[in-house]
């Protein structure tokens, strides 16, 4: 009774959708996509339990996700960082492979440093100025001085960590390394602008499930026939995802293509 209701409900969601994972290729003029199937939704509902129990402090719902290949290979990943780890035993690691996630590169750790410790002198000056603003009952020129001292050093604490947030995420997208199914070989960033020419890139591109379930059998020579994707935790537990529209879509018309002749 239950196996019939669970085959039913797969059907159900399997009809109302076509696709799980498609992108528009540049090169092709045409949209590449994987679809996923009753077995690859079982599986990542057998996946969403083993990692609800391996990893049971996800409260605000993270993405996890399988690919089936013909060569009956599952390939498996989540979404992000879990507990600040890019990449685990096991699980798809982000695209540039191993040695390329945020963790592991030098220079984005040296950024990551400074502005936590501009962060905490902002917060220390932050707290200067509210204690001076509530003190100047009198409001004499000397506090006004100070107070305003204390905005200027506090706007130029903000203009520093803007910087260095888009100096430490250039680093991060500058070893994104992609292979798609023809071999071909590109940088997220490049293959996101080619087909997004008045879109800025998002932070988070290349992040998501299937961009490095798909990096994962390109560099594995294998080939995908079937994707499914779930959520994990917060108000949407349970419920099956497609590939998003805004960070996965603009890059897997690249990462999709030749997919069909491999």
């Amino acid at each position: 009774m239950f196996k019939t209701f669970f085959q039913s409900q797969i059907q159900q969601f399997l009809s109302s959708r076509s696709m799980s994972a498609l992108g528009y290729c540049h090169k092709c003029n045409t949209t590449h996509s994987l679809p996923t199937n009753a077995k690859a939704i079982q599986q990542v509902k057998s996946l969403h339990q083993q990692f609800t129990s391996s990893f049971n402090n996800i409260k605000h719902g993270k993405m996890i996700g399988v690919l089936l290949t013909k060569e009956n290979v599952t390939l498996k990943a989540f979404a992000g960082a879990i507990n600040g780890q890019w990449n685990i035993k096991g699980w798809s690691t982000v695209c540039g492979g191993v040695g390329t996630s945020p963790s592991e590169l030098p220079k984005y750790q040296t950024i990551q440093n400074k502005t936590n410790t501009l962060e905490k002198q902002q917060q220390q000056l932050q707290y200067q100025y509210e204690r001076s603003k509530q003190d100047n009952n009198n409001n004499d020129n000397a506090t006004r001085t100070t107070l305003l001292l204390l905005q200027q050093e506090i706007q130029q604490i903000t203009t520093e960590r803007k910087r260095l947030a888009v100096a430490a995420l250039t680093e991060m997208r500058r070893h994104q390394h992609v292979t798609n199914f023809e071999g071909e070989k590109a940088i997220l960033q490049d293959v996101f602008g080619t087909n997004n020419t008045t879109t800025k890139m998002p932070a988070g591109v290349g992040d998501c499930c299937a961009p490095k379930l798909l990096q994962d059998a390109a560099r594995q020579n294998l080939t995908p026939i079937a994707i499914a994707e779930i959520v994990v935790g917060g108000d949407n537990d349970g419920k099956l995802r497609d590939a998003c529209v805004e960070r996965c879509q603009p890059v897997l018309g690249f990462m999709l293509c030749g997919i069909n002749e491999s």
